[in-house]
C-alpha cells in the first residue's frame, strides 16, 4: 500500500475541515479518501452515523487522532441493520506504536489506515458475521474469522482467511 499518510495536530490557523482527509492509494488502482478526526476536537460522542460514535473507533492507546473510512461505516451499519442488534467494535482505528505491541498484527494492517474493525455480534457467531459481511463486500475487502471476533475491512483487493 502507498500514499500519503500525514499525523499531525491542525495548526491554529487551519479550521477541522481543511486537515479532515487522507489521500490513500492501494496498490490494486483504489484510491479513496478517509476521514480523520481528533477526539479532543469532535468529542467521544460525535456521531459517526445513526449508530457508531467516534469513541468506538478510537485506538485502546487513546490517541487523540482518528482515521474512519467512511465506506466501513457504511458496511458496520449494514450488518447491523441485517442483524437486527448492535454491532460491538473490538478494535477500530490503531496508531502504529499500539499496532505493533499486539502479537500477531500485520505491518501493514487495514487498521492503521481506519479501514477495518474487529466485530462481535450478540447471538452471532464469527462465522455468520461473516457470511454477512460478505453479502456487502462481494469481490472485495477483508474478511477475517477468529474465535470471538470477526475482522472486516474494505481494501479494494479481496481477502479471506481464518485466524
Amino acid at each position: 500500500m502507498r500514499g500519503w499518510l500525514f499525523l499531525f495536530h491542525a495548526p491554529a490557523f487551519l479550521s477541522v475541515s481543511q486537515c479532515s482527509m487522507w489521500n490513500i492509494q492501494e496498490q490494486k488502482g483504489g484510491e479513496y479518501m478517509v476521514n480523520i478526526y481528533y477526539m479532543s476536537i469532535h468529542g467521544s460522542g460525535y456521531k459517526l452515523s445513526d449508530h457508531f460514535t467516534l469513541k468506538e473507533f478510537q485506538c485502546h492507546d487513546g490517541q487523540d487522532f482518528i482515521a474512519v473510512d467512511p465506506r466501513l461505516v457504511e458496511l458496520l451499519e449494514n450488518i447491523r441493520k441485517r442483524c437486527g442488534a448492535p454491532v460491538i467494535i473490538n478494535s477500530g482505528y490503531r496508531t502504529p506504536s499500539y499496532n505493533r505491541t499486539l502479537k500477531g498484527s500485520a505491518a501493514q494492517s487495514r487498521h492503521l489506515f481506519g479501514m477495518a474493525a474487529d466485530i462481535k455480534v450478540k447471538g452471532y457467531s464469527p462465522e455468520q458475521i461473516a457470511a454477512i459481511a460478505g453479502d456487502y463486500l462481494g469481490n472485495s475487502g477483508g474478511i477475517g474469522i477468529y474465535k470471538t471476533f470477526t475482522h472486516v475491512d474494505v481494501r479494494t483487493g479481496s481477502s479471506r482467511w481464518k485466524g
